[in-house]
């Protein structure tokens, strides 16, 4: 060991303390900060194309108010949350989903704030101000998550209290019995203040920031390791969870037409209208890139169809069988026949598609179930965690049983009320199998929050459950749990290894130390080595695979 002045040695101990402090708390700050930054850097807008009574005029984004008229140019990123209002928008959002294919926007749509617009201009009406954004309120969720308790945390403090402990007590033995205070100093800089923050700290913040990205936001608190424990899944079928997928089953055309000219009337029929089938439909007729015309006229009428009147006059109609009769539209016997035929092959919705006063064909839909959920579901039961999945509905419906096969669900319960979804899960909680709800974060706040690990699904179409949900998956897609349960158990494993490395390293330093090998500034090495080592194994757990 080095030689210092007795006098001088505890000074400089401490000193060199402080400093290794500061170094694993730059090192911490880096790690879990560049995620942190990266978001912010996203949603750093300045300015914003604002329609005013003066034209289009540039102001401060944080200045847009719910309500105001924006203009978002090509290579923009949106500066809020807002509603497209004129114009096709084609928005890249992979920093919010992980999908590099750019995303189809029309009037009605939702486009959210950091998106960027790969396609000509359009206008949008302010949602929400900038500070209360989507991403921004993901961004709230994910710092309140670090102020909460981490995993490990009970660990950690029960081996920080221990080491101490026996730090403690060699300290006195050692100067009892030799009054070596190089010893003491080592002994007592062993133990050191920085890298206990890397068995979890660091790590878990690190991996909640970097899941934002990814469409999963943690909102709770230890979520992550609640995360872990769960034994059961319930499936909550709503009016927005449907696990299935509307899309086109045929098109069907008649009197001479064929299928593209009657996609291509559809889409310009359906042009402007918020129908659900509306998007389905436009997005099959660019999947044949159909050049199809906007309507210089359209309405909606009885909710039922939709009437376009085309630049050269001519009016397109477009609805179910009602709807044309109420548009005084004959349709022929040998249509109705089709019709018939298409609803008995278990075809649920059919719209007709008439011009000129005449029904030249017809596109027919039904739903599919998602292969998406069920493969979601498959891997939930390889993590070897789910033992039951369970779906529960508060509507009777037939289809319920269909869904509960397809999906592999042990069991379905329809007509359960809130309160009775309630019971269900306190029962199976008293049963040991606790159980992590998945709803849409609207209809089932109530249940969410009862329930040992509630997930909201959807949040980029439905309201975000700030104070619900503990996790919070940005699209309608299942398969991000999966992956947010996988990114949970990696962090465990790296806290795992952090921990047995601590015990470790203590075992070892303290013994270099009582045989004379290391002293002050030996020790001072190994502590800031060690720190090094814990960070490089700790940023194994914010390196995601998608």
């Amino acid at each position: 060991a080095f030689f210092l002045p007795e006098n001088f040695v505890l000074a400089g101990s401490a000193f060199a303390l402080l400093i290794a402090a500061g170094v694993s708390d730059y090192l911490f700050q880096r790690m879990a900060g560049r995620v942190k930054r990266g978001l912010g850097g996203i949603m750093d807008v300045k300015l914003a194309h604002l329609i005013s009574e003066k034209g289009e005029i540039e102001v401060p984004a944080d200045q847009i108010k719910p309500g105001d008229i924006l203009v978002v140019k090509e290579g923009e990123r949106l500066p809020i949350d807002g509603e497209v209002t004129e114009g096709d928008a084609y928005i890249n959002e992979s920093f919010l989903t992980k999908e590099s294919e750019r995303v189809f926007k029309q009037a009605g749509d939702i486009a959210y704030a950091g998106t960027l617009n790969e396609g000509a201009p359009f206008k949008i009406k302010a949602l929400r101000s900038k500070s209360d954004a989507l991403i921004a309120q993901a961004m709230l969720s994910a710092e309140q998550a670090r102020k909460s308790k981490m995993p490990f945390r009970a660990t950690t403090n029960i081996l920080s209290v221990g080491i101490i402990v026996i730090i403690i007590a060699l300290i006195g033995s050692v100067y009892y019995l030799s009054k070596d205070m190089t010893k003491i100093a080592a002994l007592f800089f062993a133990f050191g203040a920085g890298h206990m923050a890397f068995l979890g700290r660091s790590s878990a913040i690190s991996l909640i920031y970097s899941l934002i990205p990814n469409g999963i936001v943690v909102n709770g608190e230890n979520m992550l390791e609640r995360l872990l424990r769960v034994r059961s899944l319930i499936l909550h079928k709503t009016e927005r969870l449907q696990f299935s997928k509307k899309g086109i089953s045929s098109v069907i055309p008649f009197w001479n037409a064929d299928e593209n000219k009657v996609l291509l009337l559809a889409a310009s029929a359906h042009k402007y209208s918020h129908d659900p089938l509306a998007r389905i439909i436009l997005e099959e007729a660019k999947k044949r890139n159909l050049q199809y015309a906007a309507p210089a006229k359209f309405e909606m009428i009885k909710d039922r169809g939709s009437k376009a009147q085309m630049p050269d006059g001519m009016i397109l109609l477009a609805g179910d069988e009602e709807f044309m009769r109420f548009s005084n539209i004959h349709i022929q016997e040998s249509i109705i026949q089709r019709i018939q035929s298409e609803k008995e092959q278990g075809i649920e919705q059919i719209i007709l598609i008439a011009y000129n006063d005449k029904v030249i064909g017809a596109i027919s839909f039904t739903d599919a179930l998602q292969m998406t959920s069920k493969m979601a579901v498959e891997e939930l039961k390889k993590t070897k965690l789910i033992n039951e999945v369970l779906i529960i509905s508060e509507e009777n419906q037939g289809g319920l049983k269909k869904i509960a096969e397809y999906l592999g669900a042990d069991r379905c319960l329809s007509g359960q009320s809130v309160e009775q979804q309630k019971e269900i899960i306190d029962k199976i909680a008293i049963e040991g199998k606790r159980p992590i709800f998945v709803g849409d974060g609207i209809s089932d706040k109530e249940v969410l929050s009862a329930s040992w690990v509630g997930v909201a699904v959807g949040a980029m179409e439905n309201d975000f459950p700030a104070n619900t949900a503990g996790i919070i998956l940005f699209k309608n897609k299942l398969t991000l749990l999966p992956l947010a349960i996988s990114e949970a158990r990696k962090l465990i494993s790296v806290l795992r290894v952090n921990f047995l490395l601590c015990l470790a390293y203590h075992v070892v330093i303290v013994a270099l130390i009582l045989f004379g090998i290391f002293g002050v500034f030996e020790t001072l090495a190994a502590h800031l080595a060690f720190n090094v080592i814990l960070m490089l194994n700790s940023a194994r757990a914010v390196m995601i695979k998608n």
